[in-house]
């Protein structure tokens, strides 16, 4: 069985071909987590940011799944990007809201679904449902409580299957 943890520690003390194998481990999840936290077509420089920022960082990270830490970096990366986006914005509809349809042939745009949703619940999903993080793990890298999550989960997921129902989505929390 392949061990991230072991992987990142031989790439943190030297190992060149472990650190390489580590990010080429972790890139798919990076790059996943980035399209959905903010705008897919900006998730490619996003994922090489966070990507380079925990080559440039692997000696901080300690203890813990090192795959939390790194969605960790990923999700800080992420909320700079959007905060310097939204600093930057002088014309409000400039970078409209992508509202969640039904294509012709009714097959569900995943993306603009779970652009819909509220970003807590939004991070939640990605990270429990799609990345496949315990909750534990996704509590550590939002920065909060395991119930915070389970809760963001539950209403994430209610939001999603009244979305499927009628085409729209609403906050339940």
């Amino acid at each position: 069985m392949f061990d991230l943890d072991a992987t990142a520690r031989a790439g943190r003390d030297g190992d060149q071909v472990a650190l390489e194998q580590f990010v080429r481990e972790v890139q798919t999840d990076v790059w996943r987590f980035a399209a959905y936290l903010t705008r897919p077509e900006d998730s490619d420089d996003l994922a090489q940011e966070a990507l380079f920022r925990v080559i440039k960082n692997l000696h901080r990270w300690e203890r813990g799944p090192v795959l939390t830490w790194v969605l960790g970096v990923t999700r800080n990366v992420c909320r700079e990007d959007i905060r310097r986006r939204t600093v930057r914005r002088t014309d409000p509809v400039a970078e409209p809201a992508v509202s969640p349809m039904l294509d012709t042939t009714d097959a569900v745009d995943t993306m603009q679904l779970l652009a819909a949703l509220p970003d807590d619940q939004r991070e939640a999903i990605v990270l429990t449902q799609l990345i496949g993080l315990p909750y534990a793990d996704a509590a550590r890298v939002a920065g909060c409580p395991i119930g915070t999550i389970r809760s963001r989960v539950a209403r994430g997921r209610t939001a999603l299957v009244d979305a499927l129902g009628n085409g729209s989505i609403s906050d339940h929390g």
